[in-house]
């Protein structure tokens, strides 16, 4: 003999999952044929047909009178301009004086030259003392990229700051 257990509403769970078996392929079968049908209401797709030969093409227009060339202005200058991108590679040496590696470029982005360029280097060694250096590059022509190595020795490592300056 077989039990079934009942539940709340009555029904066994045999009987339970037997009726969701059968709404599944219900379902099923339903969504199946609504989509046959729905093909059968549309109907067959025609062939597309010919595009037909391409129109000719039209006249070209009419060219445009050209301009009045407008009077030469004298010819230009572009104040000297002087910029440097500049990188300071410190080494610390233990039983002498510091190593401080000074690299980079330096550029007149004016056209006009830049005479006696200077660079003015500023370190701040804290306690109030300062070592003060300079590199004189001399005349920059209108532009024109310069390179930059110099290497300075001196005791301690601190903060730099730098000026070009130009005439």
């Amino acid at each position: 003999m077989v039990s079934e257990g009942k539940s709340l509403t009555g029904i066994s769970r045999t009987a339970f999952i037997v009726g969701i078996i059968i709404a599944i392929i219900a379902s099923s079968l339903i969504s199946t044929l609504v989509a046959m049908q729905w093909a059968v209401v549309q109907g067959p797709k025609g062939d597309k047909g010919d595009t037909g030969a391409q129109g000719p093409q039209g006249e070209q227009g009419i060219q445009g009178i050209q301009g009045i060339q407008g009077i030469q202005g004298p010819p230009g200058t572009v104040a000297a301009d002087v910029s440097a991108l500049i990188n300071v590679a410190f080494s610390s040496v233990w039983l002498g004086d510091d190593k401080h590696e000074v690299s980079g470029f330096i550029v007149n982005f004016g056209r006009d030259p830049a005479y006696d360029v200077k660079i003015d280097f500023t370190w701040n060694l804290g306690g109030g003392i300062y070592v003060y250096k300079t590199i004189n590059v001399g005349t920059m022509y209108g532009h024109v990229i310069g390179e930059i190595s110099v290497t300075y020795y001196f005791e301690g490592q601190g903060t730099y700051s730098y000026e070009i300056t130009w005439t």
